[in-house]
């Protein structure tokens, strides 16, 4: 071997030598610092832990010496760069599994997995002291609060935001915040979400669209709303004047409040904004609700434009829509072709008719003329055959509404409501069944036997708390001059759901106030069928309600 070679050989094994002792040096003194990093993940829990699955830390460069080799590093590794080596790949190993360890909360939040598993593995987050990723830590709050999850979402939120604080970051602060007033709203306790809003605002911030849409879902949910568009539009309009970005279920769940309150300019203008100014992408629950919109504005033109829209582009087609058509032309424009038209389209893309889809071919077949009572009757049948699905009370009281209401044949009412009763083995969605019964006994002025029925109702159901009942019995003693029966009734029932926790049953609506108001009108008490007005008016209906009542004071 030539002498060179040689000497080159001995200085090469000269430094790998010294290199080795340093490092040998240094893992002595940093064994127990090592071995505690290892340990901390898992603690002591056993191999069945939640986090047990996650993958194991990188092994630190102090434990592989010959990583650092003369042939890729020219020069000696002092003592204190490979301690700063050590310490950097710790920390970066370190928050890897902190990041793993957030999206394992998240997979099993998804999954469904125990609230003492997740708890365990958000405990491990602590043991850590790296901070959370707050995307993963954001989108299991919101998910174990949309489950109901409430207590585990709450128990993410102050572990992860304490760990936030801490470390400063005021960005995973607000995003769990913003994920607890949507757990909240979504579950309908405005109270809380109430408070994470007031959080976010006194960090200077605003809640983003998914929490504002989430409140307008919230206070239908658990106040007597009687506004909705209105209550939309000024969420709407705040968002906006914070710039908040606004998200495609923001647009869906106001465009859908304001069609409820038949509002279609502003839907249409919505709907446009919500692609040209913002390039968000319509689904089908957008196209429903504006569909929906057009439907309940009588607008044949749009309702059937924005239809054909949805099928040509939303890849997934729902029954919802589908239904609105097919309503449009049972109710608002009477055509059974058009209506069967639209259940041969729901056919065409193989989409599932629901139990209210039955309910509107029923309709179509009993209400229209010329009517169609056998092939109406059959549907009871050729739902279970052909979709599975069983005969419901609604389906029944369709029936009873056609015979005693429209043909006015009260003996074939009957004989359909004595075969429910006699079949029904339990009281869901009976309320509709004894509703129609008695619509029919006063529209064919039986209105003693209407009373009866009433009677056996409450003894035998329990009853919600809508009016619709009522209004029909409020209307049976108008038309026969039993005006302190109307009375009593009218004041038996209540304004608000307050009222209704201590005792009333009812809630009074627009109806209630229009039935009580015709009342006293036909029987010529005009100033007190002012006062009734009055006292809708101050409820705050919208004021195209409260005008349409008004007005039948003012017609002579």
């Amino acid at each position: 071997m030539p002498r060179n070679a040689s000497k080159s050989n001995q200085r090469r094994n000269s430094r790998r030598s010294s290199s080795s002792s340093s490092t040998s040096s240094l893992q002595r003194r940093s064994s127990s610092q090592s071995e505690d990093y290892l340990i901390k993940p898992t603690s002591s829990r056993t191999t069945h832990h939640p986090t047990a699955d996650l993958p194991t830390p990188p092994p630190s460069p102090l434990n592989t010496p010959q990583l650092f080799d003369e042939d890729d590093i020219n020069v000696d590794l002092s003592t204190r760069e490979l301690v700063r080596l050590s310490d950097d790949s710790t920390k970066k190993s370190c928050r890897s599994t902190c990041h793993d360890l957030s999206r394992q909360i998240l997979r099993s939040v998804t999954r469904g997995s125990s609230a003492q598993d997740v708890k365990y593995m958000v405990d491990d987050l602590v043991k850590l002291d790296q901070t959370p990723s707050p995307e993963p830590i954001r989108d299991s709050i919101a998910l174990a609060g949309k489950q109901g999850h409430l207590q585990l979402a709450q128990y993410i939120y102050d572990t992860c935001v304490k760990i936030y604080d801490k470390h400063g970051n005021e960005r995973g602060v607000y995003m769990a915040t913003n994920s607890m007033l949507i757990g909240y709203a979504q579950q309908g306790d405005m109270i809380r979400a109430k408070r994470f809003y007031d959080k976010i605002k006194r960090m200077g911030q605003y809640p983003d669209s998914n929490a504002y849409a989430s409140l307008l879902v919230g206070a239908a949910k658990t106040t007597n709303t009687v506004d909705e568009a209105t209550d939309a539009l000024i969420i709407y309009e705040e968002a906006k004047r914070h710039h908040v970005k606004p998200t495609t279920f923001f647009y869906n769940v106001v465009i859908s409040k304001l069609a409820k309150a038949r509002k279609l300019e502003v839907v249409l203008r919505l709907f446009d904004e919500m692609q040209h100014l913002f390039g968000l992408t319509p689904n089908t629950i957008t196209y429903g609700a504006v569909i929906a919109a057009a439907v309940r504005a009588g607008s044949e033109s749009h309702a059937c434009r924005f239809f054909d829209d949805m099928v040509n582009q939303c890849s997934q087609l729902r029954v919802g829509p589908f239904n609105n058509m097919i309503q449009f032309y049972v109710r608002q424009q009477p055509n059974r072709d058009r209506a069967l038209f639209y259940f041969q389209k729901l056919r065409q893309y193989k989409i599932h008719p629901s139990v209210h889809t039955y309910k509107l071919l029923m309709e179509a077949y009993a209400m229209l003329s010329p009517h169609r009572m056998d092939l109406a009757q059959e549907l009871l049948t050729r739902m279970h055959k052909e979709d599975g699905i069983h005969s419901q009370p609604t389906h029944y009281a369709t029936l009873i509404y056609a015979y005693g209401t429209v043909l006015k044949d009260i003996k074939n009412a009957q004989k359909v409501f004595d075969q429910v009763m006699d079949t029904s083995k339990h009281d869901d969605g009976m309320e509709a069944v004894y509703q129609a019964m008695l619509d029919a006994l006063i529209t064919n002025d039986q209105l003693d036997r209407a009373e009866m029925l009433y009677a056996q109702m409450s003894r035998h159901i329990s009853k919600s708390s809508s009016p619709y009942i009522e209004n029909l019995l409020l209307r049976g003693y108008g038309a026969k001059g039993l005006v302190q029966k109307a009375e009593r009734l009218f004041d038996s029932m209540a304004d608000d759901e307050d009222q209704v926790k201590e005792g009333s049953l009812v809630i009074r609506e627009p109806s209630t106030y229009e039935a009580m108001v015709r009342a006293y009108v036909d029987n010529g008490m005009v100033n007190k069928a002012r006062l009734v007005l009055e006292r809708m008016a101050s409820r705050q209906f919208p004021e195209k309600v409260v005008a349409a009542v008004s007005a039948l004071i003012l017609t002579p």
